[in-house]
């Protein structure tokens, strides 16, 4: 009964995975549509600065104009990252197929081992690209001179980096030898029957 429900699930859970890879190309397609209709129309783009739970709009003209570098610089980051995100949710996908046809130790360690590399990559580039994106928001939007006044002495710039995807490579490496584990133990049960 319990290998029942793990194959029903399984099976439901590729069938979401596939639904989220095509709804990400899609997403992906309208992504640019609505980019160029930006690009073609910037005087009704208004800027606003979140910090925390305080939201605040910015007069027109008063973040610099938008240089071609940053623009290359999100389209870079978006085109290594979508096929990333892809390739993330096609190993999903491909991790749980096995598994719902009932040989859940089947290519899973070689498929998980994957992901984490998968994780690896993406951690590395979301690290460059917060690091790129908070400098350029705190020269653009100028937050030294808007935030100075006579009760604020003075605004320091302290990049903010999470390093958490290094503990999830570790913990998906180390559970992809575990299915490689399970795998042999199959194996040696198999050969014994």
């Amino acid at each position: 009964m319990e290998n029942h429900k793990m194959i029903k699930l399984a099976q439901i859970l590729e069938k979401v995975f596939t639904v989220l890879f095509w709804l990400l190309i899609a997403g992906s397609v309208l992504a640019v549509i609505f980019g160029a209709y930006i690009m073609y129309n910037p005087q009704q783009i208004t800027f606003s600065l979140i910090l925390g739970p305080v939201s605040l709009t910015l007069q027109d003209g008063l973040c610099r104009s938008i240089s071609y570098v940053e623009i290359i610089a999100v389209l870079l980051f978006l085109l290594l990252l979508l096929p990333l995100l892809l390739a993330f949710l096609w190993t999903l996908k491909a991790i749980f197929r096995p598994i719902s046809m009932g040989h859940p130790f089947e290519n899973v360690g070689k498929l998980i081992r994957r992901l984490a590399w998968l994780e690896l990559a993406s951690g590395f580039l979301f690290v460059i690209f917060t690091w790129f994106s908070q400098r350029w928001m705190f020269q653009a939007y100028q937050i030294d001179q808007l935030l100075l006044n006579d009760r604020i002495q003075a605004v320091s710039y302290s990049p903010q980096v999470d390093l958490n995807f290094l503990l999830y490579f570790a913990v998906l490496f180390l559970l992809s030898w575990v299915f490689d584990y399970g795998k042999k133990l199959q194996q040696l049960s198999d050969e014994t029957l």
